[in-house]
C-alpha cells in the first residue's frame, strides 16, 4: 500500500467500522450513506490486500491485519484531531461530536442518565454511547480513541493514563423485609455468616471484596447463587432469604422497585473508589475536558 496515494478519509471509515462492528452504524456516526462506507471499505481492501473484516452473525469481526494496524491508525487520527482541536473552542451548544464512555453496568444507571439528560438539553449536536469495559484492553481502547473516557475501579495501569477519583462508596447488605436473620433492624456478623447469599459478578467464579476480607479473618459465608446483574439478584433477594452485598450508591438506584431492606455491613471493608480514566493523548482535548468535568460534577452531586 502506497501511503502517498492513500485517502486519509478511508482510515476514518476503518476506525468507525472497527468501533461499531457494523457498516450501517459506522455510516450513521460518519454522516455518510451505507453504500459510501461499503465503497470505502472496498477501496481499503484493494489497497491492503486484506479483507479487513469478516462477518460473524450480525457483526463484522476484524481480521488479524486490522487488529494489528488499528491502534497506531487510531492514535494517528487522534493526534491529528488534537492538533486541530487545540485551536478550536468547544462550544457545547453548537459542536457536533460523539462521546463513548466505558462504564460498568453497575454504574451506568447511576451516572449515564444524568449525562444524557444534560447533553440532550444543552448540546443538540452531541451523541453519547455507554459501552462495557474490557479490562484487558482498557488502556489501548483509550489510547486508540475507541473510548473517550472510562469509569472503573482502581487498576494497575501505565503512566500514559490519567485518572482522578470521582466517588467513594461503601458496601451494604440487602435482604427482604421481615428477614428472619434481622433483629431490630440491625444485622450482626453472626447472622450474616449464618445466612445464605447471592453474588453478582461478570465472572463464573472468583472472590469478592467482602469474601476476601472475611477470609483474612478466617471466616467464610455460604454463597448459593451467582448472577450477572444486580437487578436479577435483587429479585432473588425480595422473594427469598438470600442476602446480597452491593455498593450503597447503586443500591439507592436499583432497589427502589424491589424495596428490600438496606443494612450496614457488619464488618469493615475498604471503601470502593470509582476512578475516571482518560489517555494522555486526550489531556488537552477541549471536548474530552468538557466530558470529564460533566462526569465529575454528576458523581459529586450524587454523593
Amino acid at each position: 500500500m502506497h501511503f502517498e496515494s492513500l485517502d486519509l478519509n478511508l482510515l476514518r471509515v476503518l476506525h468507525a467500522v472497527y468501533a461499531e462492528r457494523s457498516v450501517t452504524a459506522a455510516a450513521q456516526i460518519l454522516h455518510l450513506s451505507q453504500p459510501a462506507v461499503s465503497h470505502a471499505l472496498r477501496r481499503l481492501r484493494e489497497a491492503t490486500g486484506d479483507p479487513l473484516f469478516v462477518r460473524q452473525g450480525a457483526q463484522l469481526v476484524p481480521t488479524a491485519y486490522t487488529r494489528s494496524v488499528i491502534a497506531p491508525t487510531q492514535a494517528a487520527l487522534r493526534s491529528l484531531q488534537r492538533s486541530l482541536d487545540r485551536f478550536a473552542a468547544f462550544v457545547e451548544a453548537t459542536v457536533e461530536r460523539r462521546f463513548v464512555i466505558g462504564i460498568h453496568d453497575a454504574l451506568e444507571m447511576y451516572a449515564v442518565p444524568e449525562v444524557v439528560v444534560h447533553v440532550t438539553r444543552a448540546s443538540p449536536g452531541i451523541d453519547v454511547a455507554a459501552v462495557p469495559i474490557n479490562p484487558a484492553s482498557l488502556e489501548s481502547d483509550l489510547a486508540a480513541g475507541i473510548l473517550d473516557v472510562a469509569v472503573d475501579f482502581v487498576r494497575p495501569l501505565s503512566s500514559d493514563l490519567r485518572t482522578r477519583v470521582i466517588a467513594s462508596d461503601q458496601l451494604v447488605v440487602l435482604c427482604r423485609k421481615r428477614h428472619p436473620a434481622v433483629k431490630s433492624g440491625a444485622l450482626t456478623l453472626k447472622s450474616y455468616l449464618s445466612a445464605e447469599h447471592v453474588v453478582v459478578s461478570a465472572h463464573r467464579d472468583g472472590i469478592t471484596i467482602e469474601d476476601a476480607e472475611l477470609a483474612r479473618r478466617d471466616l467464610a459465608r455460604k454463597v448459593r447463587a451467582r448472577t450477572q446483574r444486580y437487578i436479577s439478584a435483587l429479585d432473588i433477594v425480595a422473594r427469598g432469604d438470600l442476602m446480597l452485598t452491593m455498593p450503597r450508591s447503586y443500591a439507592r438506584v436499583v432497589n427502589a422497585l424491589a424495596a428490600n431492606m438496606v443494612l450496614e455491613l457488619p464488618f469493615s471493608v475498604p471503601r470502593l473508589e470509582h476512578h475516571l480514566y482518560w489517555h494522555r493523548y486526550a489531556e488537552d482535548d477541549p471536548g474530552n475536558q468538557w466530558m470529564r468535568e460533566r462526569i465529575t460534577q454528576i458523581f459529586a452531586a450524587r454523593g
